[in-house]
């Protein structure tokens, strides 16, 4: 009897102690291009989604606690096209001593796309369309049916306030950020004199309904029946970017308007800089483009032959969403071809951006969004982070 009682005592530790194991150590699921999401995220059969491995740390997460270890997330090496951003919401946070890991296999590169690659590409030999361009390019252009490769959102400036303006669609080939054709090829143009409200010169700075200005550039005389310009200058201050659609230009009097537009005036300072883009007029150099938004062509003069890399239209704003999150790591994904921020965090607690990699764009920035509490890695205190992109 005391021997039948004392194996039952060390049956039931035995078990005790394997229960407590197996809560010590981190689960772990597999993320892979070749992957099903009708697989159970082990490494031999893993999942293809980031969505489907988030919603499986969700079920577990609702039979019970997280294991102490916490849950990593290991995504094989290749290409994610994203076709919407992947969104983590406070039901996704981890626990001080359990977090949750999102992070590429090691010695692997794990990229997050959120672009989609252009590969019908046709000589541009539109008569109407040839006429329009400047000698140089003819013959050189090629043109891609956005519509037909499945691009719908054609968008233009978004958010096109100070600071916040980003060119919406942009397009990407060999990895690198092309140039939406503009004038000048560098550099600024320069606002000769702001315009009153009666069309009169001022030396400072005039806010008017119509945003009207002097240029002494003859160029834009050649602008007349171009559509979907924009400017992007530095209207007031040298400090303060903003993009805004071309409204007209008068050759006869050397004016340019910025509206009238219904609710808004337009601050303007004589000797203040802006150069114009999305012209098909001044598609004149190597690897500038131009978008006719009415009929979802795309025309561009690659740098090299487009046989020697992949073109790419970004299509996903804001590739990674995070809001209310805690506890969560991203570690040594690369992020490219988005629009907007490459991870757009709001509030939340101890939020980790380990060696992220924004491929594709110019220059990063991060901009705090309201009062938080994420802590990007190596950062001082709480706050929120959108890692963005802008092109200037």
């Amino acid at each position: 009897m005391n021997t039948t009682r004392k194996q039952t005592r060390i049956a039931g530790a035995a078990a005790l102690l394997c229960t407590l194991l197996a809560a010590s150590h981190a689960a772990e699921f597999h993320v892979a291009p070749g992957g099903s999401d009708a697989n159970p995220g082990t490494e031999d059969r893993p999942f293809a989604t980031l969505e489907r491995a988030r919603d499986e740390i969700r079920r577990l997460k609702a039979a019970g606690p997280l294991p102490a270890g916490g849950i990593t997330v290991e995504l094989r090496g290749g290409d994610y096209e994203l076709a919407r951003p992947f969104q983590l919401t406070a039901e996704d946070s981890g626990d001080p001593n359990a977090p949750i890991v999102y992070r590429a296999s090691r010695g692997e590169t794990a990229k997050l796309v959120g672009g989609r690659v252009l590969a019908d590409w046709r000589p541009l030999a539109d008569p109407a369309v040839l006429d329009r361009l400047p000698e140089p390019a003819r013959g050189q252009v090629w043109q891609a049916d956005l519509k037909a490769a499945g691009v719908t959102d054609l968008e233009g400036i978004h958010g096109a306030t100070t600071y916040q303006s980003d060119p919406g669609l942009e397009l990407f080939f060999q990895d690198k950020p092309m140039t939406l054709a503009r004038y000048p090829n560098s550099g600024y143009m320069r606002i000769a004199s702001a315009l009153d409200d009666e069309g009169k010169p001022q030396a400072g700075t005039v806010t008017t309904a119509k945003g009207a200005f002097l240029c002494d550039d003859p160029r834009p005389s050649r602008w007349v029946n171009e559509r979907d310009v924009w400017l992007h200058g530095f209207w007031i201050w040298d400090w303060a970017d903003r993009r805004i659609p071309l409204a007209g230009v008068d050759p006869a009097a050397r004016t340019i308007s910025l509206g009238p537009r219904e609710g808004q005036t337009f601050g303007i300072r004589t000797g203040q800089w802006f150069y114009a883009e999305n012209l098909l007029a001044e598609l004149d150099s190597p690897g500038e483009w131009y978008l006719d938004r009415d009929r979802s062509i795309l025309y561009f003069w690659p740098p090299p032959p487009l046989s020697s890399g992949k073109a790419v239209v970004s299509v996903v704003r804001d590739l990674v969403r995070l809001d209310g999150v805690a506890h969560v790591a991203f570690r040594n994904l690369l992020l490219e071809a988005g629009r907007g921020s490459a991870f757009l965090i709001k509030g939340g607690d101890s939020v980790r951006l380990v060696a992220a990699t924004i491929s594709s764009p110019t220059t990063c920035s991060s901009t705090a969004r309201g009062p938080s509490a994420s802590t990007p890695a190596g950062s001082a205190g709480p706050r929120a982070w959108a890692f963005s992109r802008r092109r200037s």
